[in-house]
């Protein structure tokens, strides 16, 4: 078991396998003061992304956000190598375009157990490790465009997301005073496997969305409490 001591900051990522969660795993890494913890069902996937990372900076996490007792370990581990976290990225989730009589219960439950529930076991252990200590922290969520427009086929996605919303801007309230800030990303459609298998529409660049994500996350003085990044076309 690594136990590392250095004077980096720590960050965390959910659905750190693919698409915009390896993007950013990339930029806070590339960055050189960042611990990168990435999480993620597909261990594999997960090694792609950390391939050229250095094995003390960074924790590959294999776990399903859906299973409480899996997320509590996974942040017992995180605990024990790096004492800290200042930055957890929501950002693992599932999608599926089905009208609502086509939306089993299996899929419902499914896109909520993981983009829902696994937000809220995520936060919840992050903010026990959080807590501990008084320097600046942040929440970052990955919500939707959805959560602003109305799209149709997208009743059990919808849903998932606009509950993050909720959940997150009444923790906002909860943690005022305590120095964690949570913000809430909402982009358009990413450019990213989930959305390639299913459309041949273009998507918005992962990395643009990246980048801008690492700013808005590292600034001293300023935190940006919702933000909607939109397509240009």
């Amino acid at each position: 078991m690594k136990n590392i001591k250095n004077h980096n900051k720590t960050i965390v990522i959910t659905g750190a396998g693919s698409g915009l969660g390896r993007e950013l795993a990339q930029k806070f890494y590339d960055a050189g003061n960042f611990n990168v913890c990435l999480i993620g069902r597909d261990k594999k996937k997960l090694e792609e992304t950390a391939e050229a990372f250095d094995s003390e900076r960074c924790l590959c996490l294999p776990c399903d956000i859906r299973n409480y007792e899996a997320v509590k370990k996974t942040f017992k581990k995180i605990s024990r190598t790096y004492k800290q976290i200042d930055i957890l990225i929501n950002n693992a989730g599932i999608f599926e375009m089905l009208p609502i009589k086509k939306t089993n219960q299996k899929v419902w439950e499914n896109i909520m157990k993981t983009n829902t529930f696994g937000t809220f076991y995520s936060t919840k252990e992050a903010l026990v490790i959080m807590d501990k200590s008084k320097s600046k922290k942040r929440i970052i969520n990955i919500l939707s465009i959805i959560t602003e427009r109305n799209l149709p086929f997208n009743s059990a996605y919808a849903a998932s997301k606009y509950a993050i919303k909720g959940m997150m801007n009444s923790l906002r309230e909860e943690l005022v005073g305590k120095n964690i800030y949570i913000s809430n990303i909402s982009p358009g459609i990413i450019d990213t496997g989930m959305w390639n298998k299913k459309n041949k529409t273009k998507g918005q660049s992962p990395k643009e969305i990246a980048e801008i994500i690492y700013h808005i996350s590292t600034q001293e003085t300023t935190y940006a409490k919702d933000i909607s990044l939109l397509p240009i076309n």
